[in-house]
């Protein structure tokens, strides 16, 4: 299709500008769900002509037009070819203990925001929050629907992984993701890390301390739950994208 300026990624795998972006399960016949019209026409109130992105969240993606809120069952229009986003690499990951309230569904919005590949949710000895199976399953779907809606607003086409909640003891025995357990006073993150686990308000148990995992320092202070969380994905994606140097 013809094209009035190039839509490809540029090097660094950042999108082209638009004015929003929406999931889709076919990016040669798109079709968009009714909460997604609804927040793209009636929230976001898109004016016909202008541009959004198309993702099937597995990295392909293609630049579209809105067509306008009167046309509800075909306000899309593709008008560029289908592109793949540059995922990075290596992979990364933060596991979380569940805490109470609003605080579990912050931490998935942040952790997508910022670029986090596997987000994995679970249960420790000190937790507070204890799910039964019909509440964790609910709970995963929400926090998939936290995470796309995270991934629109940020822009990222690869959709991160959100594993169903668990407990410490799974992911002490995950040999495909060897994480590491945040723990203040050990010695800080470096660019070999890959995986970090966050503990819940009152620290890991003595048993999980002992689990055969290293322990790594998130800084010199003693962080709440969900800060170091933030942190631990701030310094993961340093690291990965080379965002700095350090500061004499």
């Amino acid at each position: 299709m013809s094209q009035t300026e190039p839509v490809s990624p540029d090097e660094s795998g950042l999108l082209p500008k638009a004015h929003a972006m929406v999931f889709v399960d076919d990016l040669d016949s798109i079709e968009i769900s009714p909460d997604d019209f609804h927040h793209l026409a009636r929230v976001l109130r898109l004016v016909k002509g202008e541009s959004l992105i198309a993702s099937d969240g597995g990295g392909n993606w293609r630049m579209c037009q809105w067509r306008g809120s009167s046309d509800k069952y075909s306000p899309v229009e593709p008008n560029s070819d289908i592109f793949v986003q540059r995922k990075l690499e290596p992979q990364v990951g933060v596991a979380f203990s569940i805490q109470k309230g609003s605080r579990p569904e912050w931490c998935v919005q942040k952790l997508t925001e910022l670029g986090i590949d596997l987000i994995l949710p679970f249960t420790s000895d000190r937790s507070v929050v204890k799910y039964d199976s019909s509440k964790s399953h609910k709970e995963s779907l929400r926090f998939k629907a936290i995470a796309r809606e995270a991934s629109m607003q940020s822009r990222r086409a690869w959709l991160p992984i959100i594993e169903p909640i668990t407990n410490f003891d799974s992911i002490a025995g995950d040999s495909e993701h060897p994480f590491s357990l945040a723990v203040p006073k050990a010695n800080p993150i470096t660019d070999s890390i890959r995986f970090i686990a966050i503990g819940p308000e009152g620290g890991f148990s003595e048993r999980e301390l002992g689990a055969n995992m290293p322990h790594i320092g998130l800084g010199q202070h003693i962080l709440r739950a969900e800060t170091a969380t933030l942190a631990a994905a701030t310094l993961l994606s340093f690291f990965r994208e080379g965002l700095g140097s350090k500061i004499n």
